[in-house]
């Protein structure tokens, strides 16, 4: 049997539009095996259409990711067959042709709605693919991946309530009420503010596999704070009175309890720009009012490693119409 040069199927991919290579793919099992083998190619397709700088596009690529991973431990139990516990190899044939079909469905309107009314009181046993804010209240839709079915369902969870705090002197404080339009979602975790007549607020964190049991306790809130939440960071700006002209950073990290505090003016925002796992850099920002013609921010760029004494911080001088314009020049500036 006649078979094509490696070299002379590059070209063709190269110029080949995706329909084609999709019916080119869908020949045989030797065609697609050609087809897809050529995965530096499918990476470079999918991010340069489905940029992961867009939040919705990373999150997508993320619900791939863990699908994939559920399938392949069902698989490994199945066989009785040891894999190792990080993420298996993306085929990126495979997810830019099923992100293809995703937006094609949804433009020709083939999707299903699910109604939810019943709240289960734990998680099933699977995998959680992604996470939605309910409409009502605290209550939090996720969709799971379970062992023993194909397809994917839908659950309503309600966040642990029942919990008991501490102060700083060690007094017990309860607390009987979550504000549901004071919530915050990461990936991986739910942020609420939580108040009580006589107590205060604090802030606390669910992680959304574990929504049945109690939450984190990250800090108590006064007076008023601007929260920031990026992965397993978050960044809270807390103002201790109306009238303080200082405020308190904190950088909190969810995955292992480790916090950082910095004093501040009251002025300006801050915001997490990116993040790794041991490493955060956060924007701060102060804005002097004048008119505004003659407005100007100063930026402060800090680094953060975990073990280690900030890095680096820069600051720098702009003209700009507004604030959230300069924090959009400032990242492209610094290239965080």
């Amino acid at each position: 049997m006649y078979r094509l040069p490696e070299e002379v199927l590059d070209y063709i991919f190269k110029a080949a539009e995706d329909g084609a290579l999709f019916l080119l793919a869908c020949t045989s099992r030797q065609w697609r095996a050609r087809v897809s083998h050529r995965q530096y190619l499918w990476r470079k397709r999918f991010m340069r259409q489905f940029s992961q700088q867009n939040k919705s596009e990373k999150e997508w690529l993320r619900q791939y990711t863990r699908a994939c991973h559920s399938k392949v431990y069902s698989n490994s139990a199945v066989h009785e067959t040891p894999i190792s516990r990080e993420n298996p190899q993306i085929d990126w044939f495979d997810a830019y042709s099923k992100r293809c079909a995703t937006e094609y469905r949804w433009r020709h309107d083939q999707y299903s709605t699910h109604c939810l009314d019943k709240v289960t009181s734990a998680p099933p046993c699977g995998t959680r693919l992604q996470t939605l804010k309910f409409k009502r209240g605290l209550l939090v839709a996720s969709q799971w991946l379970l062992p023993s079915q194909q397809q994917p369902v839908w659950i309503l969870e309600n966040p642990h309530h029942d919990f008991v705090c501490k102060d700083e002197l060690g007094h017990k404080k309860y607390f009987e009420e979550l504000r549901s339009e004071q919530l915050w979602y990461s990936d991986d975790h739910l942020l609420v503010l939580a108040e009580s007549r006589s107590n205060g607020s604090i802030l606390l964190a669910w992680h959304l596999d574990a929504l049945h049991k109690p939450p984190q306790h990250i800090m108590t809130a006064w007076y008023n704070l601007h929260v920031d939440v990026y992965e397993n960071w978050v960044l809270v700006k807390d103002y201790a009175e109306e009238c303080a002209e200082t405020s308190t950073l904190l950088v909190y990290n969810l995955s292992n309890n480790l916090r950082f505090s910095y004093e501040g003016d009251k002025s300006g925002r801050s915001r997490i720009p990116s993040a790794e796992a041991n490493r955060i850099r956060f924007v701060r920002g102060v804005k002097s009012y004048g008119s505004p013609e003659e407005w100007s921010s100063l930026i402060k760029v800090r680094q953060l490693t975990i073990g280690q004494v900030p890095l680096e911080e820069h600051e720098a001088e702009m003209l700009l119409e507004n604030f959230y314009i300069y924090l959009i020049e400032i990242l492209r500036d610094h290239e965080i």
